[in-house]
């Protein structure tokens, strides 16, 4: 998909850290993932850019949008994973939609989208 999407435009490839070809320890913390992406796009100095995600990709751009608007025009987001979608929703899980829903109702589109994420990715043993 690269080297399609590089025919419009440059391509960032980001491997996080820990995966792939990063090295280091695996990361376990969605904003510390965020936080690399802007930071190697500030080094770069790269402008707003169409943000291109799959998987928990898709949720590293979505965070950046809201941590870092100034450093994305639009994020393209494809199989954000949802741990809610491998279970049944419990009570907990039915509030925190309910509370997005009403955030998002309310035009408060960035809160929403915050509460999702502490929601859907915090891990097991409680970091995000």
């Amino acid at each position: 998909m690269a080297e399609e999407l590089a025919h419009v435009g440059r391509v960032l490839a980001y491997a996080r850290r820990g995966y792939s070809r990063s090295p280091g320890e695996p990361v376990h913390s969605i904003p510390r993932h965020t936080a690399d992406v802007a930071a190697i796009m500030d080094s770069l100095h790269i402008p707003p850019a169409v943000v291109v995600g799959t998987s928990v990709g898709a949720t590293i751009g979505i965070d950046l949008a809201l941590r870092r608007p100034d450093l994305v025009r639009t994020v393209i987001a494809y199989e954000s994973p949802w741990r809610a979608s491998r279970r049944r929703p419990t009570t907990s899980s039915l509030a925190a939609l309910a509370r997005m829903g009403w955030l998002a109702l309310r035009g408060h589109h960035a809160d929403a989208a915050q509460s999702f994420l502490r929601w859907a990715y915090t891990y097991r043993d409680g970091h995000r």
